[in-house]
């Protein structure tokens, strides 16, 4: 276009030029044209005449070239306007001299209102820093310069974008900059959504491990360098393999490949291998990662450690063999105490109506104690089944170990010398009598597997003062007066790792099978529901001492209720009726003639059932029902709800063998255990008909 123009200027200077000389000989005097010959003045016409054809061409090829120029202007300024990049010019003072509509636009506002505000006014507040930095560093290099930033539009809405500034000189020498204008919002909002991917893959407690198609590791998270002991770095470009432990064979990776290959998901346990040499069972799942024309490109292994998982359940199951064997404990416990019941009842029988000083009576005598042994080892039984109930009451320690240590002797063993030592005139400590039994029991079995081949254990109780100024260093305690209970064996020891989990639930160092791993965590459960407190010293090969501070009882706190119900009572007689309700027929004899012995007049019944009709038929004579907990046709918590549904204000007396529900329910209001001495069946019948 510029040759055309330039072109079409140099003839138009020749017709000027032509012109100019016609005009000339025209203005010539009229003698000059009476020289010239007709011939020459034709020739000088015909020359005005095609100068003037071509300059009418060369002015038709300007207006074309004009006309060409205007449509490249206003592509040029389609162009520059609608671009896809904001473009704007600012002076040195930052203000805005010129912007195309796609900046205007994106800035939200009108050319008018865009023109000599400062493009500052549009940066975010908190990135003007990340502004002033990008044009110092324009201006020092001269070089183009690029950043990221948030921007403001007209009506305050916030938006990302990439700033490409260039300095340049006017015609005039002044220096203005250039700058091009790009909206990245929704690639800051994609790389956004791509870090909380990628913090949460990081975060995350399950390994994730993605390889290429040929199974090489491409990425594995924090996680999977947690739980295997492998860097990421250790592993890429590694296969899983790296992890394989030999206790899956080759037809079970088969399998595996055999789904991935088909483009389904793989789930399924594995047991892979630690770096330090350590098993542990994953659960995983393998899926295979397609890209938009459906073709495999990767695989994303998700897997979940389980091995804690795995430990947990098999200690449930031998948590759940310890809770069947504590359920057959209590159904021989109420078989046999029923027993128990009609042999000391019919001997205490006979040893009334005989005399005290004949042989018959000491022999019957004898039967009597028996049977009280009988009742005691079943309560043993009970206790260490973990299926007593709860009763906190004042206890001598000391003797509560001397009860129990003929039964601790038997459980560790005769090839372990048992040492008990006790300082006379300790005080009492107010806690339940199967849980101190319990606390006993596992302290000693813990030392007794401590010491496989022999050893010696040390029971010593002692009292201790906690004062004030012992608190920083006991920072468990209260001020007062302790029992300290030590138990000391001579066995294996444990280091400082195995110390600071042994009372943790379910941790043992025992093999499959010869632990819960629930002992150790009983007794510290136990001793800090009593506030007091456990401690063990140990060390390899050196033996364990648990040194266990109870709180003594204050002698002056309890209650005069308390001593009342402690204190033994005269069982005194009555005139009241008792409704008897009992399924063992002889049982439901020798509680007749006891009562009616004692002047009571008796209602009986064999079952629930029948106690609820004869309660019925009698309910306005009955001052008490006495109710065995398990009977036929419908036990006797069935019939007592009923009774007490007709009559809410009824006394009454669960009479039982065991049956940990209404022991849980009634405590000791309520509750008589079989076998029972006649004066206990007497007293207790009194307390609840006086209540």
């Amino acid at each position: 276009m510029i040759k055309v123009l330039n072109a079409g200027n140099t003839k138009n200077e020749q017709a000027e030029a032509m012109r100019r000389e016609a005009e000339r000989r025209v203005a010539q005097k009229p003698e000059v044209l009476e020289t010239m010959s007709l011939e020459e003045i034709q020739h000088v016409l015909h020359d005005l005449q095609v100068h003037q054809i071509e300059l009418e061409m060369q002015n038709e090829n300007l207006r074309v070239a004009h006309a060409q120029l205007d449509d490249i202007r206003a592509l040029y300024f389609d162009l520059y306007n609608l671009a896809p990049v904001g473009y704007i010019t600012l002076n040195e003072a930052e203000l805005i001299l010129e912007s195309n509509l796609t900046a205007v636009t994106l800035l939200g506002t009108t050319r008018s209102v865009l023109m000599k505000m400062p493009i500052s006014q549009f940066i975010f507040n908190e990135d003007q820093d990340i502004y002033y930095l990008y044009r110092k560093k324009l201006f020092e290099t001269e070089t183009t310069q690029m950043c990221e930033l948030r921007m403001l539009k007209g009506d305050g809405e916030v938006f990302w974008a990439q700033l490409t500034a260039t300095t340049v000189r006017d015609a005039a020498g002044t220096l203005i900059t250039r700058v091009t204008l790009n909206d990245i919002t929704a690639r800051k909002q994609a790389e956004a959504e791509k870090d909380r991917l990628l913090t949460a893959i990081n975060q995350m407690a399950e390994t994730i491990i993605i390889t290429d198609v040929e199974g090489m590791i491409q990425y594995a998270n924090p996680a999977f360098e947690k739980i295997t002991g492998y860097s990421c770095e250790e592993v890429l470009g590694q296969t899983p393999r790296v992890l394989k432990s030999g206790e899956q064979d080759a037809a079970f990776y088969k399998k595996l490949w055999g789904v991935l290959l088909n483009g389904e998901i793989w789930s399924g346990r594995l047991t892979n291998k630690k770096k330090d040499g350590t098993l542990y069972t994953e659960e995983a799942t393998i899926s295979p990662v397609k890209d938009i024309n459906g073709k495999m490109v990767n695989y994303v292994a998700v897997k979940r450690d389980i091995t804690e998982e795995i430990n947990l359940e098999e200690q449930l199951r031998q948590s759940q063999k310890m809770e069947s064997l504590g359920q057959l404990v209590g159904g021989v416990a109420h078989d046999f105490n029923n027993l128990l019941q009609v042999i000391n009842g019919q001997a205490e029988m006979a040893r009334i109506k005989l005399s005290a000083n004949s042989s018959p009576a000491d022999s019957i005598n004898e039967i009597c104690k028996a049977s009280e042994d009988a009742k005691n080892l079943v309560q043993q039984l009970l206790i260490f089944s973990r299926q007593q109930v709860i009763d906190p009451t004042n206890l001598d320690l000391n003797k509560e170990i001397e009860s129990t240590q003929r039964m601790l002797s038997l459980i560790i063993g005769e090839h372990i010398q048992f040492t008990f030592l006790a300082e006379k005139g300790l005080g009492q400590i107010f806690a339940d009598k199967g849980q101190i039994h319990q606390v006993l029991m596992n302290l000693c079995m813990n030392a007794r597997d401590a010491m496989p081949d022999g050893g010696r254990l040390t029971l010593k109780t002692q009292g201790v003062s906690i004062e004030s100024d012992d608190l920083k260093s006991q920072t468990w305690a209260r001020p007062g007066r302790y029992i300290l209970l030590s138990v000391t064996d001579t066995g294996c020891g444990m280091d400082k790792a195995i110390r600071g989990k042994i009372f943790d639930p379910f941790f043992t160092t025992k093999e499959v099978g010869k632990g819960t791993g629930l002992g150790l965590s009983t007794v510290y459960g136990i001793v800090k529901q009593n506030k007091g407190h456990i401690a063990v010293y140990s060390e390899p090969g050196e033996g364990t001492t648990f040194n266990i501070y109870l709180p003594m009882s204050d002698p002056f706190s309890a209650s005069t209720t308390d001593i009342l119900v402690d204190a033994p009572q005269p069982a005194g007689d009555g005139t009241e009726t008792i409704l008897v309700a009992e399924d063992d027929a002889m049982i439901l004899d020798l509680a007749t003639e006891i009562l009616n012995n004692a002047g009571y007049t008796i209602l009986t019944a064999i079952d629930g059932l029948e106690a609820v009709r004869v309660f019925e038929k009698h309910a306005d004579e009955i001052d008490l029902v006495m109710m065995d907990g398990m009977m036929p046709r419908m036990n006797g918590k069935e019939a007592m709800k009923k009774i007490l549904k007709k009559c809410p204000a009824q006394r009454y007396l669960f009479v039982t063998g065991y049956d940990p529900d209404i022991e849980q329910k009634e405590g000791k209001s309520h509750l008589l255990s079989k076998p029972y001495r006649f004066e206990e069946l007497l007293r207790k019948t009194r307390e609840v008909l006086d209540a």
